[in-house]
């Protein structure tokens, strides 16, 4: 993977999911995954979390994106971020969420 391999794995994972979801849901999941994508950046940089990665990252490093996640947003927010996050990485055959 490249440089930023959460962004690789979403573009990868997405890619097989047009068509799967409909047009509105992929545009949403996809904004979804960009903005967690960031924020895992953010998290790496600031030593929080191992990786960027979701086919290697730990159920630490989740824990940490929702304990970080869920000072910016609501429940029901949170909740998909944490569905959409369990389906890349069971894409990825990491058991982490």
């Amino acid at each position: 993977m490249g440089r930023h391999p959460f962004k690789d794995y979403t573009e990868e994972y997405m890619a097989l999911m047009r068509g799967v979801y409909s047009d509105e849901t992929w545009k949403t999941r996809y904004r979804r995954y960009n903005r967690m994508n960031l924020m895992f950046l953010d998290l790496k940089a600031k030593g929080l979390v191992s990786t960027t990665s979701p086919k290697t990252m730990t159920s630490e490093d989740v824990r940490t994106y929702i304990i970080e996640r869920k000072k910016q947003v609501q429940a029901s927010d949170l909740v998909q971020d944490i569905n959409a996050l369990n389906k890349l990485c069971l894409y990825l055959d990491n058991n982490a969420v």
